[in-house]
Order: C-alpha cells, then sequence, then structure tokens
C-alpha cells in the first residue's frame, strides 16, 4: 500500500482537468467569437437599414425577432458546450482521484471508473 500525497493529487487534477477541455476552450471561443460578430453585423443592418427607410415600422419586429432567435440559439448551444465541457473536466478529476485511491490501496478498493 503507498501513502497518498495530496500535492501530487492536486497537481494531476490540475493537469488532467485542463487536458480533458483545453483543445475544446478554444474552439468554443472561436465559435462564440463568430456567433457575436454576426449578430453585432446584424443589429448593425437593421438599424441602418430603418434609418435610411429600407425597413419600416412594419418589418421591424420580423428582423429584431431573427436577431432574438439568433441570440436565443447561441446561448442555448453555448450552454451546452459548457456542460460537454463540465463533464468532461469532472471525469478527469474523479479519474485522478479514483486512481490515487486504488493505487493507495493497493487495487483492493475498486472504485467505477467515471463514465463507465
Amino acid at each position: 500500500m503507498s501513502t497518498i500525497d495530496p500535492g501530487k493529487i492536486f497537481s494531476d487534477v490540475i493537469a488532467a482537468a485542463n487536458a480533458a477541455v483545453s483543445g475544446d476552450i478554444t474552439k468554443m471561443g472561436g465559435y462564440a467569437e463568430a456567433k457575436l460578430r454576426a449578430m453585432a453585423k446584424q443589429a448593425s443592418m437593421i438599424g441602418t437599414y430603418y434609418a435610411s427607410k429600407l425597413i419600416d415600422d412594419s418589418d421591424l419586429p420580423h428582423f429584431l425577432d431573427g436577431l432574438e432567435d439568433m441570440a436565443t440559439s447561441f446561448l442555448r448551444t453555448l450552454v451546452g458546450l459548457i456542460r460537454i465541457q463540465i463533464e468532461k473536466a469532472w471525469n478527469a478529476i474523479v479519474g485522478v482521484l479514483w486512481g490515487a485511491i486504488e493505487a493507495a490501496t493497493g487495487g483492493v478498493l475498486q472504485l467505477a471508473k467515471p463514465g463507465a
């Protein structure tokens, strides 16, 4: 039986969590930036077209509803992506913790692996 080094477990947990989500965080940031830029451009177009009378009061709700739908869809997608990241980090962290416990008990204590 080995002893558990809390400092090493802490370092391993941080490393595992970072490894589990690092590449995806960059992709999520790129996705978010692209969508936010598109919404800003859409809002600018609506404002410009309305000010120049290319769209009028009867058309405006349609365009604003579309912009609202874009924002709602973006946020729902972002929430889903964040949930996935949290689950990946949780699995990585628990995997390290369970591994440390199993190593300390010489494998006597078998814990269900996260995500299994």
